[in-house]
C-alpha cells in the first residue's frame, strides 16, 4: 500500500489525508444529461475521458511550482533548501524536480486540450512573470500563427447586448429588500439554533492545566512569541525523533524554523533540541521497543470529546511513559510550582490512554528544556481518578454554555 516507509503515527495521518485529498481530486465528474444547455466548469483531472464540443481553457496565468525545499530522494538521504541554505546536491536534485513537474504539466494540458470536439479556446496571456513560467508559456508556441479573437468582436448573448450578461444595477429598492430578507433568515437561522439540542463539546488536557504563559517568562518579548517557540520546539523533536532514533537535530531546527516562519529561531532550537537529546530521559526513549512522538487522540465521552496530542509516549519493560516538553524559561528553584500547575494535563493524559486501552501508563515525565530538569509523576489510581474527574467536570461546565 505505501510507497516508502511509515516513520511515525503522524506521517500514517498525513499520508491518509493525502489520499482523501486525491481520491477527491480524482473522483467521477457529475453526471450531466447529453445536449443539456449548460456550462460545466471542472478541473482536468475530472475531464479525463470526457467530450465536449466547446472547450475554455481557463487559469492559464497561474505560475508554475517550482521545486519545493524539501526534495525526497529514494535511497539517499533528502536534498533540502531551506533560510538561505542548502545541501550540495540540492542545485541537481531541484532541476530533475522542476523537470518532472513540467513534463507532467504538458502531459496535463495535453489532456485538457484534447476535451474539445469543435472548438478549443486559449485565453492569451504573458508567459512569464516574476521570472516563473505561467501555464499558458506551455502553449505559446503552438498559438503562433493562430487567428485571435477579440472579445469585443464576439456577439452578443440573447439575454442582453454585448458579450456579456449586466447584472442589475444597485439600487436603494433592491438594497433594502436583500437586506430584509438577510434579517428574515437570520433569524429563522437563530430559532433553529436554540431549539437545537446542543452538540458535543470539545476539551483538551492543555485547557486544563491551571498556568497561563505571560511575556517575559520566555527568551521572547512577547506571548505569541514564547507561543511560536514552543510550537517550533515540538515540531523540531517530533522530526528529529521520526523513524524511532535521533537523527539530524541541526536540519529539525532548520525544518521547525521555516515552517514557523521564524527563521531567526533556528540557532536556539537547535541548541535546546541538542541538549534535550543528550539527556538521560531522550536516551531512555530512543532505547524503548516502541516509541511515538506527536501521536494524536480523541476520546468520545457522555456529552463531549477529549482531543489532544501528545509530545512523546514510549513503551518500556511492559509501560508506557508520556512525556510533556515545556520551554518555560524559568529558574529550577519555580520549577515545582510549575510543576502543580502542569499536574491537571499529565493527569489527563494518563486518564485517557487508560481509557484508549494504552495501559499501564507508569509515569508522566514534564521535561523543562532549558533548566534541563525532568519532573516525574507517577501515573497511580489517584492520579488517574484524578484526571477523570477533571476532564468530566470540564465538559459538564461546557454544556450549559451551548443550551
Amino acid at each position: 500500500v505505501f510507497e516508502e516507509k511509515v516513520l511515525s503515527f503522524r506521517h500514517y495521518a498525513r499520508w491518509m489525508r493525502d489520499q482523501d485529498i486525491l481520491g477527491a481530486a480524482e473522483g467521477e465528474s457529475p453526471a450531466i444529461d447529453e445536449g443539456e444547455n449548460a456550462v460545466r466548469m471542472i478541473t482536468i483531472h475530472k475531464a479525463k475521458g470526457l467530450q465536449f464540443p466547446v472547450v475554455i481553457l481557463v487559469n492559464l496565468i497561474q505560475a508554475m511550482r517550482g521545486a519545493d525545499s524539501f526534495i525526497p530522494r529514494p535511497g539517499k538521504m533528502p536534498a533540502i533548501r531551506l533560510s538561505g541554505r542548502r545541501t550540495s546536491d540540492y542545485h541537481d536534485a531541484s532541476i530533475r524536480e522542476e523537470s518532472m513537474n513540467a513534463a507532467e504539466t504538458i502531459r496535463m494540458l495535453y489532456v485538457a486540450a484534447t476535451r474539445a470536439g469543435d472548438m478549443l479556446v486559449i485565453p492569451r496571456s504573458p508567459g512569464v512573470t516574476r521570472g516563473r513560467p505561467k501555464l499558458y508559456s506551455y502553449l505559446e508556441e503552438a498559438l503562433v500563427d493562430t487567428d485571435v479573437i477579440r472579445l469585443k468582436d464576439l456577439p452578443g448573448l440573447p439575454s442582453g447586448e454585448g458579450p456579456f450578461t449586466v447584472m442589475p444595477k444597485i439600487t436603494p429598492e433592491n438594497t433594502a429588500a436583500g437586506k430584509e430578507a438577510r434579517t428574515k433568515w437570520a433569524a429563522a437561522r437563530k430559532e433553529l439554533l436554540e431549539s437545537s439540542p446542543p452538540g458535543p463539546v470539545g476539551v483538551s488536557p492543555s485547557g486544563l492545566e491551571q498556568y497561563e504563559i505571560r511575556a517575559g517568562e520566555f527568551s521572547g518579548t512577547s506571548r505569541d512569541e514564547a507561543l511560536l517557540f514552543g510550537t517550533a520546539f515540538h515540531r523540531m523533536m517530533e522530526l528529529a525523533l521520526q523513524g524511532h532514533r535521533p537523527a539530524g537535530i541541526e536540519i529539525a531546527a532548520m525544518m521547525a524554523a521555516e515552517e514557523s516562519q521564524a527563521p531567526w529561531m533556528r540557532d536556539e532550537l537547535f541548541t535546546l533540541g541538542s541538549k534535550a537529546l543528550q539527556s538521560e530521559l531522550m536516551k531512555e526513549a530512543v532505547s524503548a521497543q516502541r516509541l511515538m512522538a506527536e501521536p494524536p487522540f480523541n476520546l468520545p465521552l457522555d456529552g463531549g470529546m477529549l482531543d489532544g496530542r501528545l509530545d512523546l509516549l514510549f513503551e518500556k519493560d511492559g509501560s508506557w511513559t508520556v512525556v510533556d516538553f515545556k520551554t518555560d524559561d524559568i529558574s529550577p528553584a519555580d520549577i515545582p510550582a510549575r510543576l502543580e500547575a502542569y499536574r491537571p494535563q499529565g493527569a489527563a493524559y494518563a486518564w485517557a490512554l487508560d481509557r484508549l486501552g494504552i495501559s499501564p501508563v507508569s509515569r508522566v515525565v514534564f521535561y523543562f528544556v532549558r533548566p534541563d530538569v525532568e519532573m516525574s509523576i507517577e501515573a497511580g489510581p489517584g492520579f488517574l481518578a484524578e484526571g477523570e474527574k477533571l476532564v468530566t467536570s470540564a465538559v459538564a461546565a461546557a454544556l450549559p454554555s451551548l443550551s
